[in-house]
């Protein structure tokens, strides 16, 4: 599962360190990462499927990171 979405996080690396996606099984798993990978905790991850993320308002005001919205966030 993971090293098939591997790819938007390599992506989100190598940019604005932000990913939008459907997949919450990716994202948990990406997250659990998180708290051993030290790179991985500067990633945002957004679904714009779930309407209680509000991600339309999220974009439209810059997308900028809030902590409920990184992979790790402790």
């Amino acid at each position: 599962m993971a090293q098939k979405d591997f790819h938007l996080v390599s992506a989100a690396l190598a940019t604005e360190k932000t990913i939008l996606s459907n997949d919450d099984e990716a994202r948990d798993i990406f997250a659990i990462a998180a708290t051993e990978i030290e790179e991985f905790k500067k990633l945002v991850w957004v679904n714009p499927s779930n309407a209680h993320e509000n991600c339309t308002h999220w974009l439209t005001q810059g997308a900028k990171p809030e902590k409920q919205r990184y992979l790790c966030q402790s």
